[in-house]
């Protein structure tokens, strides 16, 4: 199933008018309802999100949604968060209404903006967009725009140290899940340094299954434990 190159834009939808910008896989955005925003990653046709609106921690979770060939209408369901087991909260429509992203007073407008917003912020950042090879530590091509982005970032701001951390979903055992987020990590790691960054300002971890966000037992809660985190020091 191949990914519409047109997704960017802004979409009529039953949540207010939604506003996303992809760059390579990742996805970020934000809609007016509750100063709604979405981050995440889209494979093919099927877009995969976390969304997080004001009103307290119950006000997130995860939606996915998919897009017509054409890339003008996609149809998806949301959840609250540890709700992915159950029956949707609801649906989440959108029609295109043009290839403007526009945005809202409350995103910073891309996945860099969101980085830097979140690791200024909170020191912590959950970097969707980075894909990898089936139970590989092998970057796919398509995540160099996210890269980029990090590396972008990284140039920025010059005093800046990171841990790059792996997670997985809880398919396999344990330990191999363990080296794998560390071999991850460790990829990600290698293309930054190669990209310029001074091997001295960046660390790694790998947590394999340990530190889920998400319910394991879903396709949707596994995708979205499948992650990659920056942590500010």
């Amino acid at each position: 199933m191949t990914t519409p190159d047109n997704i960017s834009g802004t979409y009529k939808t039953n949540y207010s008018s939604f506003h996303v910008l992809q760059q390579g896989t990742a996805m970020s955005g934000c809609y007016e309802y509750n100063d709604g925003l979405l981050e995440g990653s889209i494979e093919g046709r099927v877009m995969k999100i976390t969304w997080r609106e004001s009103g307290g921690p119950n006000h997130c979770g995860p939606a996915v949604m998919v897009f017509a060939p054409d890339g003008k209408t996609f149809r998806g369901f949301w959840w609250r968060l540890g709700k992915g087991k159950d029956a949707p909260n609801g649906s989440w429509d959108g029609t295109k209404l043009f290839s403007q992203v526009g945005g809202c007073p409350h995103w910073s407008g891309s996945v860099g903006g969101e980085l830097k917003k979140q690791l200024s912020a909170e020191k912590r950042a959950r970097l969707y967009g980075i894909l990898f090879d089936t139970n590989s530590s092998v970057i796919k091509s398509e995540s160099k725009p996210v890269l980029d982005q990090v590396l972008d970032l990284l140039r920025s701001e010059p005093d800046w140290k990171l841990t790059i951390e792996g997670h997985t979903d809880a398919v396999g055992s344990d330990e191999h899940n363990l080296i794998l987020s560390q071999q991850r990590a460790d990829s990600v790691k290698a293309t930054l340094i190669a990209g310029g960054v001074d091997a001295s300002r960046l660390k790694t971890s790998g947590f394999g299954e340990s530190k889920p966000v998400a319910d394991n037992d879903t396709e949707l809660g596994r995708a979205q434990n499948r992650r990659v985190e920056l942590v500010r020091e």
